[in-house]
């Protein structure tokens, strides 16, 4: 990669200490941004980027990027995760076939089948537990957080044009310049509360579409005066997936 002078179209390289980096120039981009997903770092890149600007801007970048180096999620057999409104648990079963194995018990409770002899400490193992609990939640997420977010709205007198459900894992809610709001499947791990932030934060961008003061202000109120604590609360959150 160092003998390229300018980054154009997308492509990878290794950077101790951070690993594998794969980057796409994109134009509508102003800055560089990095994030962490499945191991490694994905970077977006504003066009006309030279080489030796990336390498730099990677330098100082570096130790806020290992700062925010997901923690492997590693699971064991009889683990139970467990929100009020969705129970999983991870359970093994007699016969060897190596497929991680969805059932649904009742309308709210699930089994994650695993062989019981798998090794959670292979990488391979985890991602297929992930991916389980992640399809899980693709299932539940319309019938857990769309009524909650409807009588929250309603509540607080908030009318977005629509909402939807997304399959994000970094952003957790979204709200469109149109006024259509997104929350992510992934929410149904949160506690009840860290999920009503979520979406009085969104319906907070139904008025300040930035992060400004008056937006804080705005979902403050939205919270009971609760903003910051939810917010340092989510920040510290460990989901039980694979980000």
């Amino acid at each position: 990669m160092t003998t390229i002078k300018t980054i154009t179209g997308s492509g990878s390289f290794d950077y101790a200490p951070v690993g594998r980096i794969h980057y796409t120039v994109r134009p509508t981009a102003r800055r560089i941004t990095a994030r962490w997903h499945a191991g490694a770092v994905y970077m977006s890149l504003p066009p006309r980027l030279e080489t030796s600007m990336l390498l730099s801007a990677l330098g100082e970048m570096t130790p806020a990027i290992l700062r925010r180096r997901p923690t492997e999620a590693f699971y064991n057999i009889g683990d139970v995760f467990d929100t009020g409104d969705i129970k999983i648990t991870v359970n093994a079963r007699r016969e060897h076939n190596g497929r991680v194995v969805v059932r649904q018990l009742t309308a709210r409770e699930f089994a994650v089948e695993v062989d019981h002899d798998i090794d959670f400490s292979d990488r391979n193992a985890v991602i297929a537990v992930s991916n389980a609990l992640k399809h899980i939640a693709r299932f539940v997420a319309p019938e857990i957080l769309l009524p909650r977010a409807r009588a929250i709205a309603e509540k607080i007198g908030r009318r977005p044009l629509a909402w939807d459900i997304s399959r994000g894992l970094h952003t957790l809610g979204h709200c469109s310049s149109r006024g259509v709001i997104a929350l992510s499947c992934v929410c149904v791990f949160l506690p009840v509360d860290l999920r009503d932030y979520i979406i009085c934060h969104e319906l907070a961008h139904l008025s300040e579409m930035n992060h400004s003061a008056a937006f804080h202000q705005i979902c403050d109120r939205y919270c009971g005066g609760r903003e910051r604590q939810l917010q340092a609360r989510l920040r510290n959150f460990k989901f039980p997936i694979v980000k």
